[in-house]
């Protein structure tokens, strides 16, 4: 997280009971970005731990198929945190660096930049 509070990380959200992780990846995806998407290989898991939070963080490979990217809601949040919405390439959000951009995700461009 940066001086001003603002952080970037890919879409996500809670698993709803009895949901896929998949089901679930592509519900974030449709709420979050309005975007269609096919899941495709597992790349990492974090855990992360500021109280009160406490998740599993699973990070998956993704295509997107369809749809107009968009702002769109995060449902499990009593207001609205998207403020912007882009995709960045691996040299993008490794020359941003942390502070900015979720560790795992700083992590994860490193290993497809090496």
């Amino acid at each position: 997280m940066n001086e001003s509070g603002e952080f970037w990380s890919p879409p996500g959200g809670g698993l709803a009971f009895g949901e896929s992780i998949e089901d679930c990846l592509k519900r974030e995806f449709l709420e979050e970005t309005n975007t269609i998407i096919s899941v495709g290989k597992f790349l990492t898991v974090r855990e992360f731990l500021k109280p009160p939070l406490h998740a599993i963080e699973l990070y998956y490979e993704v295509k997107i198929l369809s749809g107009e990217i968009k702002i769109g809601f995060d449902p499990e949040m009593e207001y609205q945190i998207i403020k912007d919405i882009q995709w960045l390439n691996f040299e993008e959000v490794s020359e941003k660096g942390e502070g900015r951009f979720a560790r795992a995700l700083v992590e994860i461009a490193s290993l497809f930049l090496e």
